[in-house]
């Protein structure tokens, strides 16, 4: 006889697969940049320009 899963569960891997690659995106330009980053402004254009990225935006649009 087959488990009944929860209707949340398939939801909630998506999802959070869905945070693991956001995730790996940030870590992947956020470490480049922030090296040379002196300020918090600096940090703020960082992740303005990584929301701007088009492997953002269609890792949102996916979701």
């Amino acid at each position: 006889m087959k488990k009944q899963r929860p209707l949340w569960e398939p939801k909630y891997r998506i999802e959070a697969a869905f945070r693991r690659r956001l995730l790996a995106i940030v870590r992947k330009y956020t470490i480049k940049q922030a090296r040379h980053a002196g300020s918090a402004g600096d940090i703020i254009r960082i992740l303005r320009k990584i929301t701007e990225s088009g492997e953002y935006k269609s890792c949102a649009a996916k979701r």
